[in-house]
């Protein structure tokens, strides 16, 4: 921080804002050092408190993505008490840390003044509009933040709602009348109104329009998958599940990656021995429900992201290091990709080779569930009239695998064409 933000940032400090904010947990605390950089004397230097995990907007389901919203405002009507105010509203200012959302830029106060919220159309880009626009089109709506790191631009929102969402007074002040007064030049429906009593009531608004949005209910083939495994009998399952807590329960604890987690069965078994769960699912309903399920419980343990593994998240940004990739994060001491290869190999056409090269990238231990050829399950997962590759077997699989992992165990699962393998990563 140099001295241009000491002003605002002392004014945080005195206000007793900060102290109340991370008492309740909802910014991250940090310590100062002082330091002399590029010879601009009385620079100050913030260490924050570290996360252990970094999580991206277009990688959150629809409740995590309105939780970090309602933190953020939250904050805005806070800081207004104490006479200061957010001067951004980014969705990358939130992060998720046991298992709740916490905001990280503590540089973001200044001053209050008499003038318009200056954040408020950030938070309409970066919050309010993927959020009506995964209630109304998608829950994947979340992924546009990918590729538009400022927020969704509030003329294509308006265009994408539709006539139907101009009933709806929020939408219509919010984002239709809104983007209508940026194509005439004006900062938005706010402009003309000013203090810290109308930038209350335009948070007042946001929070009672983000509050009121909510993801219809609705399954997918997935986010049902777990009431419907008639290919797996009672002996398969209690097998199953044995043979990943017997590895849990004689390894250390540490990171855990449940790649195509679905709804968390073996995350919660994971976070049971004292782990911390990422859970990767290109499902966004089966995180949802992950996450709403982790949120009721009290529990941090498991953090769920929408994630499909053969489209990882990318590093993005400038030079690509602003926002980091999946392969940037920290690798996992235990990595359970059950049942996942064949659909890789089989739906996505993806080979052995490949498959291995990318889950060794993940982390050191890893189990995973392999599939004959011949389990019902093969032959359904193929597109239309593709036969089963020919070098579908368990010879080429292995095969592929052996310049990546050692395989360290093996056991076939009771009444199944199917095995799972404890592999360990050679590089």
């Amino acid at each position: 921080m140099t001295r241009h933000g000491d002003s605002d940032y002392d004014a945080l400090m005195r206000s007793g804002l900060y102290d109340s904010l991370v008492r309740d947990r909802l910014l991250v605390a940090h310590r100062e050092e002082h330091t002399s950089r590029r010879n601009i004397p009385g620079t100050r230097l913030l260490v924050p408190t570290q996360l252990d995990f970094i999580s991206q907007p277009y990688e959150w389901c629809f409740s995590q993505l309105k939780d970090a919203a309602l933190l953020t405002l939250q904050i805005q009507q806070r800081a207004l008490a104490h006479g200061l105010s957010l001067k951004d509203a980014s969705a990358f200012n939130v992060q998720f840390s046991e298992g709740r959302p916490v905001f990280i830029d503590t540089l973001s106060f200044e001053r209050a003044a008499d003038r318009p919220w200056i954040a408020y159309e950030q938070y309409c880009r970066h919050f309010l509009a993927p959020l009506l626009l995964m209630q109304s089109k998608s829950p994947m709506m979340a992924k546009m933040l990918g590729v538009n790191l400022d927020g969704i631009p509030l003329d294509v929102a308006s265009r994408m709602l539709g006539l139907s969402s101009y009933f709806n007074l929020g939408t219509l002040l919010h984002i239709h009348l809104h983007a209508r007064a940026q194509k005439h030049g004006s900062r938005g429906s706010s402009a003309g109104v000013s203090g810290s009593s109308a930038q209350l009531r335009i948070v007042e608004s946001l929070r009672a329009v983000t509050e009121n949005i909510r993801l219809s209910g609705g399954h997918s083939e997935w986010s049902d998958y777990p009431a419907h495994m008639e290919h797996y009998g009672h002996l398969a399952v209690t097998f199953k599940l044995s043979f990943v807590r017997r590895l849990l329960e004689r390894s250390t604890p540490g990171l855990v990656y449940d790649l195509g987690g679905n709804t968390g069965t073996y995350s919660r078994l994971a976070v049971e021995h004292c782990n911390r769960c990422v859970l990767y699912e290109a499902d966004p309903l089966c995180v949802e429900e992950v996450y709403t399920k982790e949120k009721a419980r009290g529990s941090g343990s498991i953090l769920p992201l929408v994630m499909d593994i053969t489209n990882p998240t990318p590093a993005v940004g400038l030079n690509l290091t602003e926002r980091r990739g999946v392969f940037d994060r920290p690798k996992g001491a235990l990595v359970l990709a059950l049942a996942l290869v064949h659909h890789l190999r089989l739906t996505h056409n993806i080979p052995f080779r490949l498959i291995a090269e990318t889950l060794a990238r993940f982390g050191r231990t890893l189990i995973v569930e392999y599939v004959e050829p011949d389990d019902p399950m093969a032959n359904q997962l193929l597109p239309r009239e593709r036969p089963i590759p020919d070098d579908y077997s368990l010879d080429a699989f292995l095969a592929a695998f052996a310049p990546y992992f050692r395989l360290l165990e093996q056991a076939s699962i009771p009444g199944m064409r199917r095995r799972l393998m404890v592999f360990e990563c050679l590089h």
